[in-house]
C-alpha cells in the first residue's frame, strides 16, 4: 500500500506581503499628506529695477531685505519701514501657505523735490538730493518761457506750465542761476 500523500502546507506569509506593503505606502501618503509644514515668505524692496535694503516686520519680528522668513501657514502683513529719500509701501497682505513660498515686494519710491521758478527767482535757494535717486522738478509758474543755467547741463528752458525733472549721478554741490534773473539756487547732492 502506498502511503497517503501529505499535502504540503503553503504558506499564507507571501500572498500577505503584497497587501501588507500596500497598506504601508498608504498609510505614509495619507499621513504625510494631512501633516502641516511651515511656509516660506520671501521679502524684496527695491525701485525702478534696483534692490534695496529695507527693514519691515511680520507677526511682530523685524527684518531687513532681502529675507526669507520661515512661517506657520497664516494670514500676515507685511509693514515696510519708512527709508529716507523714498515714499513708504502701503502694508502688505499675505497668506502662507504650507510648505510653499510666497513674494511680497515693497516698491519704494523716491521722493521728488520740487523748485518752483519765476522769470526772475526760484522759491527756494537750497535743497537736498540723494544721488542717482531724487528727481529734482524745477516748475514754470510764469506765462513765458523761463532758462536756467548751470554746470551740470547747460541750460534748459522750461515753457510756461511745463517741468524739467533732472537725477543728479554724483554727490556734491550743485548751483543754478535764472538766465536773466538774480536768484541763485544750490542743491546739495549727497
Amino acid at each position: 500500500m502506498s502511503k497517503p500523500r501529505r499535502r504540503r502546507r503553503s504558506s499564507v506569509l507571501p500572498f500577505f506581503i503584497p497587501f501588507v506593503v500596500v497598506g504601508v505606502i498608504v498609510a505614509f501618503i495619507l499621513l504625510s499628506g494631512s501633516s502641516s509644514g511651515p511656509g516660506t515668505l520671501v521679502v524684496r524692496a527695491g525701485y525702478g529695477g534696483t534692490f534695496i535694503a529695507a527693514g519691515f516686520t511680520v507677526n511682530g519680528a523685524t527684518f531687513t531685505t532681502p529675507a526669507n522668513v520661515t512661517l506657520p501657514a497664516g494670514d500676515y502683513t507685511v509693514d515696510f519701514a519708512p527709508l529716507s529719500w523714498y515714499a513708504t509701501p502701503s502694508p502688505q497682505s499675505v497668506t502662507v501657505p504650507e510648505r510653499t513660498a510666497i513674494y511680497a515686494f515693497g516698491t519704494y519710491t523716491p521722493i521728488s523735490r520740487f523748485v518752483g521758478i519765476s522769470s526772475s527767482a526760484f522759491n527756494s535757494t537750497t535743497i537736498s538730493a540723494l544721488h542717482g535717486v531724487t528727481p529734482v522738478v524745477w516748475v514754470n509758474r510764469e506765462n513765458v518761457p523761463v532758462t536756467i543755467l548751470s554746470s551740470v547741463f547747460s541750460e534748459e528752458t522750461i515753457d510756461p506750465g511745463q517741468s524739467f525733472s533732472y537725477v543728479f549721478q554724483s554727490a556734491g554741490t550743485y548751483g543754478f542761476q535764472i538766465f536773466g534773473g538774480a536768484s541763485t539756487l544750490t542743491v546739495n547732492v549727497q
